[in-house]
């Protein structure tokens, strides 16, 4: 009852200093209240930090780099088509490197949601060739769809292809969380980012900007924007348009890298040392649950191994589900190889499956929650066609080990780092697809109109657009809908 009682009066002050903090914004700074505790704290000031930025052309050039990666050879014949009608040679081996280049990238992307699938395979390296992340979005958002559909048919609940990324709330239809405050700070990093790359492009093809910001749930913040002028955007050059729209998900995308390798440098420097304080502060692996089917969500194949752990469950509690409540199950070894981490199951396993063997032996301690009856117990699992084996296990910490602030701090850095390239990318996907109000369904009117014939009347022209817009859109919706299925039902 204490408690929940404090929990009842954190809370309660919480908001209570959120409320307070945003009404200091709105006398102090001028600011935008909405619902109370969310402020939108503006500054024409913090347009000058565009403009430091603003000089370099890097910026420009990346920005153009993104128009290839978000509509793939449609962006690349967009740029360059009028220069090569004209018989310009200077730009025709930009556009060679360019196309190659994005077939590269496809070729190396091509195993993302294939799922080992050599049809589905090809179709991810021509879709990104030809459409980019803008196709390459929606078609992974297809493959899920058939796999929700593909399973409801047989009797198994996939996971949602959509979910709300909420940091420290379970991710609905699985067991994956968002660590509340390393995901709040990758998500704060990732809108700077892309809020501040729209205002430099914005400055840099001379686009008046009115102010820069943040916005604030009470003294959080939760997000930032730029500002443009909407008149002088509208009115600017098609290119320039487009190299403000593709800036925000194009440097999304170089964050991810540039976090990904930094976090890769860090990895490899303290990885000894890491790995040293993490043996010494886990008590041990344990297996947790056991699936009919192996991979997340029932996506995989069906397990052979839920009847070698039946004899263990029925012998003590004949209930798979309970059982792992009143029992703990702490794997021993692993084909007679000593298990305490995480990090030395999956290289035993590893070993297994170089080694071409079709099983591997499992030796469990397991003990009641009350620590009164024990037992050790061996179980021979199959490898899956997919070289899983359909179980699930978790690292314990050990009590009252000792506090170590250094190790938990570079654990919380590489945390918040692992999640920050992952969203970031996520984010830049999503940015590039060709639906409004995201930054691709800005550029998709543009990049459609260059490709109408120029003696189309204006009103057949944006017919055309509205079709294919409109054609994107449902198809959009239609697989949002169906991805979301698991969700509800």
């Amino acid at each position: 009852m204490v408690l929940i009682l404090m929990s009842w009066f954190f809370w309660l002050l919480l908001i209570l200093v959120s409320f307070a903090f945003a009404q200091l914004m709105k006398y102090a700074f001028n600011a935008k209240l909405y619902l109370f505790l969310i402020s939108m704290v503006s500054s024409k000031k913090a347009v000058k930090i565009l403009d430091w930025f603003e000089r370099d052309k890097f910026w420009l050039e990346l920005s153009k780099i993104g128009i290839f990666l978000g509509f793939g050879f449609f962006g690349i014949l967009y740029w360059y088509i009028h220069s090569l009608l004209q018989g310009k040679r200077k730009d025709i081996l930009p556009f060679i490197g360019y196309s190659i280049s994005i077939l590269i990238i496809g070729l190396l992307l091509g195993q993302f949601g294939s799922m080992n699938n050599s049809t589905f395979y090809v179709l991810n390296v021509i879709v990104f060739f030809f459409f980019g992340f803008a196709g390459f979005g929606i078609l992974l958002l297809g493959y899920q769809a058939f796999y929700i559909i593909k399973g409801y048919i047989s009797g198994r609940v996939s996971c949602p292809g959509v979910v709300p990324v909420i940091p420290g709330v379970t991710i609905p239809g699985t067991d994956l969380k968002i660590p509340f405050f390393e995901g709040w700070l990758a998500l704060i990093m990732i809108m700077i980012v892309h809020e501040l790359s729209h205002g430099v492009l914005a400055r840099k093809v001379n686009i008046y900007v009115k102010s820069f910001g943040l916005l604030l749930l009470g003294f959080f913040p939760i997000g930032a924007f730029t500002e443009p002028d909407e008149r002088e955007l509208q009115k600017a050059k098609t290119r320039d348009q487009l190299l403000v729209y593709s800036s925000g998900p194009t440097f999304n995308l170089l964050f991810a890298l540039v976090v990904f390798l930094l976090s890769l440098g860090l990895t490899l420097i303290f990885g000894s040392y890491l790995i040293t304080n993490q043996t010494q502060s886990v008590d041990g692996l344990y297996l947790v649950a056991v699936s009919d089917y192996s991979g997340m969500c029932n996506l995989g194949v069906k397990s052979q191994n839920t009847s070698s752990l039946n004899p263990l469950f029925s012998q003590l509690d004949n209930n798979k589900e309970s059982f792992f409540k009143e029992y703990s199950a702490r794997i021993v070894s692993l084909d007679s190889n000593l298990i305490f981490t995480r990090l030395d199951f999956s290289k035993t396993l590893k070993e297994a499956i170089d080694k071409n063997k079709t099983t591997v032996e499992l030796v469990l301690f397991v003990e009641d929650i009350n620590k009164t009856k024990s037992l050790y117990y061996t179980a021979n699992l199959s490898l899956n066609t997919d070289k899983s084996l359909g179980i699930k296990s978790v690292e314990k910490p050990k009590e009252n080990h000792p506090f170590n602030f250094w190790y938990l701090f570079l654990v919380f850095i590489l945390t918040t780092m692992q999640w920050t390239y992952l969203l970031s990318f996520m984010v830049g996907l999503f940015n590039y697809i060709p639906i409004k109000p995201l930054d691709g369904g800005a550029m998709l009117p543009h990049l459609v109109d260059e490709f109408i014939p120029k003696y189309t009347r204006e009103e057949k022209r944006k017919k055309i657009i509205g079709i294919v817009g409109w054609t994107i859109i449902i198809l959009f919706l239609t697989l949002i809908l169906i991805n979301a299925l698991p969700l509800f039902i």
